[in-house]
């Protein structure tokens, strides 16, 4: 049964608790006479989809879980249906053998893009046509789901904590006040998985290494010397969003304070005005490489700076996949227990608002941004010291001219 406290909205609860109650008894009784004729337990396993349409960040934060259904059925064909925006973090990964790439319209973030029926009902002939064998929802979206049952999987695994329960053969027990990433290893575990490795996977090429190499040839003046340290002050929800203004006297503290060379990070929808900051600082101190990259090559990027400030968004995965220090400046619209730290080398700021979380994307609901716009500049340059002192070792504090 759905319960309340699973639930942002309370018109989201009522919503889901009319389809379960109204319809869900039709779906379970189907699911009953199926198992009665053939036990789901029987099933040879070998045809899985993987259902993950969700953004960057979050399928990066799946690849552990797909590593422990590849060990579980080493002989399988994985396929995993994402969005578009997601294809370049599954490229390589050496656990999956296709990638479905569809753009389900409740998490497109352009709000301009149309909702295609014939694009639907092409997906749902072609993934009909695979016979799946077993297919696994990481996220309890009653939309997800009911796409799964459409797609005809014998073996329908996930959760159905916010409705819609009824779509799936198995639902997951879920598992309250634990990290995403446990959540969604808690799905293959259900069926046998081991839980042990949560190791994120996202390999890059030599190019891309090499790309990157050209991209700080002529920045990187004295590699080893000064700290390079990267700034990624923008995510795609607004609300997770650090003003440009902070930003910049931010990057202008860490160039006086360590001596640092600031490269600036982002999409190219912010270049201009990441540029401008740039230009705006020491000439030669900064660096603006928005929308310069693609995720491999970010990811080569950053395996080559010393730290990494960024607010809650997909680079701080990449650095945590690169192993290199990542301070998260934290604006608390999700739960700081769901979505927080998971490796080492990670640090957050943040401050504990009475609204916090609040799961909110584009707008403050209060009118003001005050989770992440509270946190001030030294609260970040005392962070800042510990992480150097601690990962990268003695360096010269420029504004007090002496080795910290």
């Amino acid at each position: 049964m759905i319960k309340r406290k699973d639930f942002v909205k309370t018109r989201n609860y009522l919503s889901a608790l009319t389809i379960d109650l109204s319809i869900g008894f039709l779906f379970k009784f189907n699911n009953l006479m199926k198992n009665l004729i053939m036990d789901k337990n029987q099933i040879k396993i070998k045809n899985i989809l993987v259902i993950k349409l969700d953004h960057i960040g979050d399928v990066l934060l799946m690849t552990p879980a797909l590593g422990a259904i590849r060990k579980l059925y080493p002989e399988a064909h994985i396929s995993c249906l994402i969005g578009n925006w997601a294809k370049e973090v599954l490229s390589g990964n050496r656990s999956i053998d296709e990638i479905i790439l569809w753009d389900a319209p409740w998490h497109i973030r352009d709000s301009k893009k149309k909702w295609q029926c014939a694009e639907f009902f092409r997906l749902i002939k072609n993934l009909r046509s695979k016979k799946y064998d077993l297919s696994l929802h990481f996220r309890a979206d009653i939309r997800n789901l009911a796409l799964g049952y459409l797609v005809g999987a014998k073996r329908r695994v996930g959760y159905g904590r916010k409705g819609g329960g009824f779509f799936l053969t198995d639902n997951v027990p879920y598992p309250r006040q634990i990290h995403v990433i446990d959540e969604m290893l808690d799905v293959p575990a259900f069926l046998g998985a081991s839980k042990k490795s949560k190791k994120l996977e996202f390999p890059f090429s030599l190019q891309d290494e090499n790309y990157a190499k050209s991209l700080l040839r002529k920045f990187v003046k004295s590699p080893g010397k000064s700290q390079v340290i990267a700034i990624n002050p923008l995510a795609g929800f607004p609300v997770k969003n650090l003003s440009l203004d902070k930003g910049r006297e931010l990057a202008d503290i860490l160039i006086k304070r360590y001596g640092a060379q600031i490269i600036f990070t982002g999409t190219s929808e912010y270049s201009c005005q990441l540029k401008a900051i740039e230009l705006s600082l020491k000439k030669g101190s900064c660096l603006s490489l928005a929308g310069k990259t693609n995720l491999k090559q970010l990811a080569a990027l950053l395996s080559r700076v010393d730290l990494l400030i960024t607010v809650d968004s997909a680079p701080w995965h990449i650095a945590s996949v690169v192993q290199i220090p990542v301070v998260i400046l934290y604006s608390g619209s999700g739960s700081l227990t769901y979505w927080g730290l998971y490796q080492d080398k990670q640090y957050i700021i943040h401050n504990n608002l009475k609204c916090n979380p609040c799961y909110e994307q584009f707008s403050c609901p209060l009118g003001y941004k005050n989770c992440i716009e509270s946190i001030n500049l030294e609260e970040i340059v005392k962070q800042v010291d510990i992480v150097l002192a601690r990962h990268v070792g003695r360096y010269t504090c420029k504004k007090h001219d002496e080795i910290c």
